[in-house]
């Protein structure tokens, strides 16, 4: 399991030891994937 971070876990029992976005199952790979891809971050109101 990752320690010593309050947005990013991972664990066995959740999607396979996949790292997400802590209390979800929102893999850390998909921002990574979009963010490469040339998509930003920022709100949308």
């Amino acid at each position: 399991m990752l320690k010593d971070s309050l947005f990013i876990s991972a664990s066995p029992e959740i999607m396979g030891g996949t790292p997400v976005f802590t209390g979800t199952r929102v893999p850390v790979q998909t921002l990574l994937d979009y963010l490469k891809a040339g998509e930003s971050i920022g709100c949308r109101d």
